[in-house]
């Protein structure tokens, strides 16, 4: 765990956020979130804060908002990220084994929020797996989960419009693809080792979810980012180690040769060395950080 400490440039960050806040024009939805609450200080140069959104006690979902301190001059770009770990049919929550996703971007200039899926599962406790499937539908896979936090990096933030980004890591890089399908507001996409097609990752797995809960497959076949491919327009940097056990390389380089079609700013990357999770943090992260530095 990152140790956190109350220091001097804290109190500072304090009144950069502040900074940020005043005079943004919220929209009605999103000025009934929650403020930040007192920034700390994780590392040299980052300023995090916690929002909990509203909701029930059990379910409470959150957003994890990072920022450069001191904050530059001008707007931020900002990225949004989902964290990484499911079989795409249920969610998740932040957990500080994520940082290492979220720190990178925020070092190098980048706002960050990282939000918390609704449909957690603690796999220990099976009892709950048709809930947390029913909530991950109810939040449309997690899309709902990320306009909030897209909302909260505009209104909340206010973050430059013209460089909004959505990345994200396995399941994450999935989640990432989805979003960008369906709101426009995304300006570019980062995915690492993404499941791209759903229907053809779980066909063994789809009888047994919808024997949990009657058209799940049906709705992970609709979500897809394959299924929709036809709507992703804004530029996506696609990573791949060629190495990777756990999602084949091949998949991301077949959904790459059809995504080009019908969208010509797809940088496709990929890394001789390391699995599925090192190789992204290696290498993928610093050529993704590059690509968002010129992404238009």
């Amino acid at each position: 765990m990152i140790p956190i400490r109350v220091t001097l440039t804290s109190l500072l960050a304090i009144q950069l956020f502040g900074q940020v806040q005043k005079g943004v024009n919220a929209s009605a939805a999103s000025r009934q979130l929650p403020p930040l609450s007192v920034p700390r200080t994780l590392a040299p140069g980052v300023s995090f804060a916690e929002v909990t959104l509203p909701g029930a006690k059990e379910k409470a979902a959150r957003l994890w908002v990072y920022l450069p301190s001191p904050l530059p001059a001008g707007k931020l770009p900002c990225v949004v990220i989902a964290p990484a770990g499911t079989p795409l049919s249920y969610g998740i929550k932040v957990q500080d084994g994520d940082r290492p996703e979220h720190l990178p971007y925020v070092r190098a200039g980048f706002a960050v929020i990282a939000y918390d899926i609704d449909g957690a599962f603690d796999p220990q406790n099976s009892a709950g797996i048709r809930t947390a499937i029913l909530d991950f539908r109810a939040a449309a896979a997690g899309v709902a989960n990320a306009r909030v936090a897209l909302n909260y990096a505009l209104d909340h933030l206010g973050v430059d419009p013209a460089r909004l980004y959505v990345a994200g890591h396995s399941s994450a890089a999935t989640l990432a693809l989805q979003v960008a399908e369906r709101d426009k507001r995304v300006r570019g996409t980062v995915a690492y080792a993404p499941v791209t097609d759903i229907a053809k990752h779980l066909e063994n797995q789809f009888p047994a979810l919808d024997k949990l809960v009657p058209g799940t497959s049906a709705f992970l076949k609709e979500y897809s980012p394959l299924s929709h491919i036809e709507s992703l327009r804004c530029p996506v940097f696609l990573f791949h180690s060629d190495l990777d056990r756990t999602v084949p390389v091949q998949q991301t380089i077949a959904f790459s040769r059809e995504l080009t079609r019908v969208n010509p700013r797809v940088t496709l990357s990929s890394g001789p060395y390391g699995d599925h999770y090192g190789s992204m943090i290696k290498e993928g992260i610093p050529r993704a950080i590059a690509w968002l530095r010129i992404a238009r």
